[in-house]
């Protein structure tokens, strides 16, 4: 009897563990499923409110700014401003609640009171700084941040500190500079530069055609001594010059003998003897 039990003591354990890890996986399954699900605006909203509870700011940011990207409500926004000035990200905040403000929906009068508190507390906090840039259409960017295009109609509102301000347009060179904020009103004044036009390139070299220099042999007026070789220096030149000359002599001879009238032939004179 004993022999018998025992097997069957093992295998009633075995069937146990097998029900309890089917149990367990029946159970767990569903959350698995839920898990991959893609989590819309309300998930990330919950999210950012357990990260809130947890002093979590930061995660909280994220979740929010994705609930308002997938659905861009009023009550998103006022979340999002809310964690950020936990977060000590002021400038945000103050973006965000302005736009909450400007169209807060069907949000209750006491969460727009609040949020409207909150805001005059941050500006006294900040300063306003109205910009000025030109040419109108240049996009002007603080921290990185695009904040609109000139002229802009109302001032930044920015927190005490230095901001790196940005303001760019085509056509012109790109203007940035260390902006320094201090609390009440400030202005400053950006005039893009125009970029310089582009330098012509240099027309091709003119080519110009010269006559190549005659031989120096035929110089005319090479009249080098005997040892440079000039063409005076050359015996053949004189002897063909004699013979030019003798020839032009006959010539002139034969032109005169030849003539209608007779030719007088002068005599050289006679030399008398004293």
């Amino acid at each position: 009897m004993t022999d018998r039990a025992a097997p069957r003591s093992a295998a009633a354990r075995v069937s146990r563990s097998a029900a309890i890890a089917l149990l367990v996986g029946l159970a767990v399954a569903p959350r698995a499923t839920h898990a991959q699900q893609p989590c819309d605006a309300s998930c990330h909203n919950r999210l950012g409110i357990e990260a809130v509870e947890r002093s979590d700011f930061a995660r909280a940011v994220v979740e929010f700014a994705e609930a308002y990207r997938l659905d861009p409500s009023p009550r998103r926004l006022n979340n999002l401003a809310r964690a950020e000035v936990a977060l000590g990200r002021i400038d945000d905040a103050i973006a965000h609640y302005t736009l909450f403000l400007r169209a807060p929906g069907d949000a209750a009068p006491e969460v727009v009171t609040e949020a409207r508190s909150a805001l005059e507390r941050l500006r006294a906090m900040a300063g306003a700084v109205t910009i000025d840039a030109r040419p109108a259409g240049a996009t002007v960017r603080v921290d990185g941040r695009e904040v609109g295009q000139a002229p802009l109609v109302a001032p930044v509102t920015l927190s005490v500190g230095s901001h790196q301000l940005e303001v760019s347009a085509p056509g012109y060179v790109v203007h940035q500079r260390a902006l320094a904020v201090t609390r009440g009103p400030q202005t400053v004044v950006v005039a893009l530069v125009a970029e310089p036009a582009s330098a012509a390139a240099p027309p091709p070299p003119r080519v110009v055609a010269r006559a190549a220099a005659p031989p120096a042999a035929l110089r005319p007026d090479d009249d080098r001594e005997p040892g440079g070789g000039g063409l005076l220096a050359s015996p053949i030149f004189w002897g063909v010059v004699g013979a030019v000359v003798v020839g032009a002599a006959v010539t002139v001879g034969i032109v005169v003998a030849s003539g209608d009238e007779p030719t007088t032939i002068l005599q050289p004179p006679t030399v008398r003897a004293e």
